[in-house]
């Protein structure tokens, strides 16, 4: 870093702990703090990136969502991540990402907000960072509330204040509360919206939060309006306008935007219909930009409303329209996610299509082989388990299950050699009492000969059996290093791991090259993606397996999740250990000798730990970390 840039580093971290003290101590600052953040930010790009130049992305983050206008995000949003992405002070990854959701929802991108907030969530569960757990949880009840889940809204909105009260956070996110009591209105429960206006507004004043006090009053207002009580309206409509001039005394800020709508709906109340009507008009010209677009067609239709009302037929069918072009735009959104959603479906109804033939295609082979086959499976699982069995002295109950396999291989060739050694008697008796004919003589030997090779059938099925084991071999403790195309290893074994014409999918977000033990990391991955395919999805059902990486801290973090049907609760704990693999055996819901594999390669030969975890979409997830 140059000298210059050096100081500028300095001088920015100086003037960001400056203004981060001024707007925990006076939210309203900033309204003047947004353009001087932005202009330092995009002063900031001619510098080489920094973390004081990230810890001023989140600051305009806060600053506009204080303000309720995350346009002014935009700019911002995608530079900063892809720095933090490309190593800049990776602490910070969780906010940023939310940050980058938040935007995509303001510009109607669902399908691009929602993986930005699952990776949210994962990053910070992986960094322990509370802070972000709680902006990605708060991002969640947005998209629950964009997707018209009140229900789910509300409970992550609840969780979210919960967990920036914990933090500490001086940040907006008090408009939690804005959203509760929206999503409260939708399930029509009347107490709890109550409830979550009062507390807002105690908290927002308790904060010096007065625009966003004076934006949860106007929901009092509505409350009343909807229970009849023109005066207690009117009442509520006084206190939020106190509170948004105390937050700008100019009368020119979003609060008096939000304020004037609720004077609206009284003036309405009241019967003055074109007053409420050209108050509403203003109040939306002003805040057009800022509104869901719900929001926007509702309050349309309300001004349309007083507009008839006040017999001013033209202007209301223009109010209208405008809040049916609202609808349509919402629709049009919809549209395209329901065809986004389509198309994923008929890309898996394809490769279900293609998996149906292929099973198909596979019962006429097993109809033809089925010996052949079944001794191919037998040989992977024992192949799998030994390794296991070797490294947890596990050995005796493996030789029992091989026993039992190689029973009935051997059962059948010693009935098939005695039924041909009976009818090598029978033959040689009838040549003895003269009563063989040639006819006779060559049903005995075509049985002969069948009964043999039935017998010889059998005898290298379990000639193969034992041939399983002649290969196994553990990876070596204290073995070489080497350099690993992490990617390009994970797709190697993949291949090795799952059978041909399977209908899983791999998703891979590993894109690192480190120096690691290629060998124990290949025996665990495939150790892991086994398990995936024989456990966690029923045969030939279409499934995902998701393998993710991050370097943190001098350690690999390594994620390997299916979405199936997981594991039950109370074996989770104890999944590596044998106890819990003979307790599932019943059930064979992701058990087996191969995770205690897993456990053995991490623990013993990596020197990290391992656990797993209910997969947040459903499904198991295995988390392995080892300093690299």
């Amino acid at each position: 870093m140059s000298l210059a840039a050096g100081s500028f580093s300095a001088e920015l971290e100086q003037w960001l702990d400056a203004q981060l003290k001024r707007y925990a101590a006076e939210p309203s600052e900033a309204t003047a703090l947004l353009p001087q953040a932005l202009q330092r930010f995009e002063a900031g790009l001619a510098q080489p990136p920094g973390a004081a130049q990230l810890r001023l992305a989140l600051l305009i983050f806060d600053l506009a969502v204080e303000l309720r206008n995350i346009g002014a995000l935009t700019a911002i949003a995608t530079p900063a991540l892809a720095c933090c992405e490309a190593g800049v002070a990776p602490e910070l990854l969780p906010q940023l990402l939310c940050m980058q959701a938040r935007v995509e929802v303001f510009q109607q991108r669902i399908e691009r907000a929602v993986p930005l907030v699952e990776r949210a969530l994962l990053a910070a569960e992986q960094r322990d960072d509370a802070l972000g757990r709680a902006a990605a949880v708060f991002a969640l009840g947005l998209l629950a509330a964009r997707q018209l889940d009140p229900r789910r809204a509300a409970a992550s909105y609840a969780d979210a204040i919960k967990l920036f009260k914990a933090c500490g956070h001086h940040g907006p996110w008090v408009q939690a509360y804005a959203g509760m009591s929206t999503a409260y209105r939708a399930l029509d429960d009347q107490p709890a919206r109550l409830a979550a206006l009062h507390e807002g507004v105690q908290m927002c004043m308790a904060q010096r939060r007065w625009s966003e006090a004076a934006n949860l009053n106007t929901g009092m207002i509505d409350v009343a309006l909807e229970q009849g009580d023109v005066a207690a309206a009117e009442q509520a409509l006084a206190q939020g306008q106190l509170l948004a001039d105390r937050a700008d005394p100019s009368g020119l800020s979003a609060a008096h935007s939000i304020v004037r709508h609720g004077r609206a709906c009284c003036l309405a109340a009241r019967g003055q219909f074109r007053a409420a009507a050209e108050d509403c008009r203003a109040a939306l010209a002003e805040r057009a930009f800022h509104i869901a677009p719900a929001d926007l067609a509702r309050r349309c239709e309300q001004m349309a409303d007083w507009l008839l009302a006040a017999g001013e037929p033209v202007q209301a069918l223009a109010a209208s329209r405008q809040g049916q072009a609202a609808l349509e735009a919402m629709a049009s959104n919809a549209t395209q996610q329901a065809q986004t959603q389509l198309r994923a479906r008929l890309e898996l109804a394809h490769i279900q299509a293609q998996s149906e033939r292929g099973r198909a295609q596979a019962r006429e082979l097993q109809s033809r082989n089925e010996a052949l086959e079944q001794a191919l499976g037998l040989q992977r699982e024992l192949q799998a388990e030994l390794v296991e069995s070797i490294k947890f002295a596990s050995l005796g109950n493996l030789l029992a299950g091989l026993a039992h396999e190689l029973a009935a291989p051997l059962q059948n060739g010693l009935e098939a050699l005695t039924r041909s050694l009976a009818q090598g008697e029978l033959m040689l008796q009838q040549i003895d009492s003269g009563s063989a004919s040639r006819s006779r003589l060559n049903q005995t030997l075509q049985r002969c000969e069948q009964d043999t090779a039935t017998a010889l059938a059998a005898l290298e099925q379990a000639l193969h059996l034992l041939g399983a084991y002649r290969h196994l071999e553990t990876p070596p403790l204290g073995g070489a290093t080497e350099a690993v195309d992490l990617a390009a290893l994970v797709e190697a074994v993949w291949r090795r791991a799952i059978t041909p014409g399977s209908a899983l999918r791999l998703e891979l977000d590993a894109a690192l090259t480190l120096t690691l033990r290629s060998d124990v990391l290949a025996e665990l991955l495939l150790q892991l993606l086994q398990n995936i395919e024989r456990h966690a999805y029923p045969a030939g059902q279409a499934g995902v397996a998701r393998v993710q990486a991050r370097l943190h801290e001098g350690r690999l973090h390594l994620i390997v999740s299916d979405r199936g049907r997981g594991v039950a609760s109370t074996l989770l704990a104890q999944l590596f250990d044998d106890e819990a693999r003979r307790l599932d055996a019943g059930t064979r819901h992701a058990a087996g000798l191969g995770l205690s594999i897993v456990r053995a390669a991490v623990v013993e030969h990596l020197g990290g730990s391992i656990r797993a975890l209910h997969n947040p979409g459903g499904g198991l997830r295995i988390e392995a970390s080892w300093p690299i």
